[in-house]
């Protein structure tokens, strides 16, 4: 399959990890062997080179819980069309599909077991810059003006990129840089220009929006679209020393507040197909 995949859940993922979650299940079993009330689902959607890559985990009781392999006539589709299972040991059980990002919106139909239809949207509401150009000079924080403004449901990483360097961090008020009071910007503070010589700089966020399945079991579910937006160049003209620091985060371990989130996230790497008959102890299908 498309290795793009492999970098499908590294925000969501590091942060789960980071706030001390729990580590998802990858065991598996058949979906006719468990209630239809026990299932969780769970959907992403990624944008990348201009298509969206959409995957599907379907888990019992729960966000971390084993994950299920679809049977007949449980099934799933995005946008009327069929996703493809996958099985792996790293991640259990779940389901893909590769569409052009020319809709606006998303929707998920699952059909469980006994023939029930749960439909989920999600609107494909993009952040993008305002700017295309700005300068910056290490010694005072500059603002990126926002083409709208920035849900509570939205997580921001900061990419900062130049010839020789590349620094990842969350966007957040304990980091290098956080959100305006007004939403419509995001403050980068002098501190994220530690590791960089003059220069050019490229600026992109990758964004993630999470928002709550519609319909579902008393479980519940969630979606979560990702997405980097249109790098803005940076004309850093480095003066003086910038100041570090280090950050207590919450859950009290000393963290550099340049975090970098992990590309490679755990329970979600090497996505390779395999039989998923091999992997759930023989059952077989009657």
């Amino acid at each position: 399959m498309n290795t793009n995949y492999l970098k499908l859940f590294f925000f969501t993922i590091a942060i789960f990890f980071l706030v001390g979650g729990a580590c998802p299940s990858n065991e598996t079993t058949l979906s006719n062997k468990i209630a239809q009330s026990e299932i969780y689902q769970n959907y992403f959607i990624k944008e990348n080179a201009g298509k969206y890559e959409v995957t599907a985990f379907f888990r019992i009781g729960g966000d971390t819980g084993t994950t299920l392999a679809l049977v007949s006539p449980s099934k799933i589709l995005f946008n009327g069309q069929t996703l493809v299972e996958h099985l792996n040991t790293s991640s259990g059980t779940f389901y893909t599909i590769e569409v052009a990002n020319n809709t606006p919106n998303g929707t998920f139909q699952f059909t469980d077991r006994q023939g029930k239809i749960y439909t989920n949207k999600i609107d494909f509401l993009k952040i993008s810059p305002l700017a295309k150009n700005l300068t910056a000079t290490g010694s005072t924080q500059i603002s990126v003006p926002l083409s709208r403004a920035i849900a509570d449901s939205t997580n921001l990483t900061l990419k900062l990129s130049s010839a020789s360097n590349t620094e990842t961090s969350f966007v957040g008020s304990v980091f290098e840089s956080e959100i305006a009071p007004n939403k419509v910007s995001v403050i980068v503070k002098p501190e994220a220009f530690a590791k960089f010589s003059r220069g050019n700089i490229s600026l992109a966020f990758d964004v993630s929006d999470s928002v709550s399945t519609q319909q579902g079991t008393n479980l519940g579910g969630n979606i979560t679209f990702s997405y980097q937006t249109t790098p803005v160049n940076i004309a850093f003209l480095k003066t003086g020393k910038i100041p570090t620091k280090n950050t207590k985060v919450a859950n009290g371990f000393e963290k550099n507040a340049n975090i970098s989130a992990t590309k490679n996230p755990p329970n979600n790497a090497n996505l390779k197909t395999e039989n998923r008959f091999s992997k759930i102890n023989n059952l077989k299908v009657k």
